[in-house]
């Protein structure tokens, strides 16, 4: 079974398990913060959200700036050691979501659709699987030492993604969502998403997101398709997707206020980190 070594998926892992923590990493929880409907923007049509750190850290399109730049020279640096590769170019796709934090699991009706309570289908991830498979253990093992954390080059390491011990905006993403997820605003609209899915005849999965609802079929099932579906009516009737967000921003804007000097610096560090990304791409062909 051969295993995922290419770099950018890399990144996608170390950011949902760096997600999933609950741990502030030194960062103080705000005293009390000021609720404000709608701060933060919910954009259907590209499955992200729009909130007050955004301003401080790249952006989707610059993390697959970030992305591409360190897959080419990953290439340069397999190459050298006499392997032949070529990584499916993420530019040539739409930017991943993945980067959006995820409060609740599916909450658009086209994604619900596509894959029901399961991932959706994704052209780069095929792309990514099918160049997998078809690359040797010899080559994998050249990648592997190529783009490995105790191995790769300064160069490949300064494109990775940062944790949130290594930037105060990745460790404010993180503890934002951490604090909103137990305050009381947010209970009372799980409370009520939970009560909406109850009356469709739904039990939450604990083994799920926490918004998800349990079923007895495969997630992208018919059943998994209608009980995606229902979850995107449930949280759109009771306004809990709106109110999820809206209490992670009223917390983003306390770190904001506590921390901007620190931000401001690392957005610093983060615009010198796509200005090499933007030289690497030029310098192999500007694609």
């Amino acid at each position: 079974m051969k295993l995922a070594l290419f770099p950018s998926l890399g990144c996608a892992l170390l950011l949902l398990s760096g997600c999933a923590s609950g741990a502030d990493d030194g960062v103080h929880k705000p005293s009390s913060i000021e609720f404000v409907p709608n701060a933060a923007v919910l954009e259907e049509a590209t499955e992200t959200v729009q909130e007050p750190l955004d301003e401080y850290g790249p952006s989707a399109r610059e993390r697959q700036r970030l992305e591409r730049a360190s897959d080419l020279l990953a290439e340069d640096c397999v190459r050298a050691a006499g392997h032949e590769v070529s990584f499916p170019n993420v530019l040539d796709y739409p930017p991943s979501t993945l980067w959006s934090l995820k409060y609740f699991g599916v909450w658009t009706k086209a994604r619900a659709l596509q894959g029901g309570l399961g991932m959706a289908p994704s052209a780069l991830a095929e792309a990514r699987q099918h160049n997998e498979a078809a690359t040797s253990d010899e080559t994998e093992h050249a990648i592997l030492q190529c783009v490995g954390v105790n191995s790769r080059s300064e160069e490949i390491a300064s494109l990775s993604y940062r944790t949130p011990e290594e930037s105060i905006h990745e460790r404010g993403r993180k503890a934002t969502w951490s604090w909103a997820s137990d305050d009381p605003i947010w209970a009372q609209a799980q409370s009520e998403f939970g009560a909406c899915l109850s009356g469709k005849g739904y039990a939450l999965d604990e083994q799920r997101a926490v918004t998800s609802p349990k079923i007895a079929d495969a997630a992208d099932s018919e059943a998994g398709i209608r009980a995606a579906l229902d979850q995107v009516e449930c949280l759109s009737s009771t306004g809990a997707a709106q109110t999820f967000v809206d209490v992670v921003a009223a917390y983003q804007v306390a770190f904001i206020a506590e921390n901007e000097a620190a931000l401001v610096e690392d957005k610093k560090e983060t615009d010198k980190r796509v200005a090499f990304a933007e030289k690497v791409i030029s310098e192999h062909g500007g694609h």
